[in-house]
């Protein structure tokens, strides 16, 4: 399903599998694999998600809608501050790459403070 779904994203915006891959740092041998429906790793499909702006539940056939989880939740909230919209325009303007490394760091500084927060709960701080 996965390389189904790349030739179609391909074809919709005229360009091939081979030379997206290489613009990404995917190595051009991984599409013989997922043509037999091996999947490629989380942070590849992060790329390939980001570059075609859907999903991974639509890259990977569990969903129909094209459209990035975080992007309906956005729609779906009512306001943002000028900073978060900011922020979100910043981020669209970015490489895959760079999308991803940032949302690597979001995730890690999240844990983070989770783990922060979670011990001030435990020693009567917060």
């Amino acid at each position: 399903m996965l390389y189904e779904r790349l030739q179609t994203l391909c074809e919709e915006r005229a360009e091939k599998i081979t030379p997206v891959l290489e613009g990404l740092g995917i190595a051009t041998s991984a599409t013989g694999r997922w043509k037999k429906g091996t999947l490629p790793t989380g942070d590849k499909l992060i790329l390939l998600a980001d570059y075609f702006n859907v999903s991974i539940d639509f890259l990977l056939g569990r969903t129909n809608e094209r459209i990035k989880s975080t992007e309906h939740e956005i729609a779906e909230h009512k306001q943002l501050s000028e900073q978060e919209e900011e922020l979100i325009d910043g981020y669209r303007k970015l490489n895959p790459r760079m999308k991803h490394d940032i949302m690597t760091m979001i995730y890690s500084e999240a844990d983070k403070a989770e783990r922060i927060g979670d011990g001030r709960k435990r020693a009567g701080t917060a």
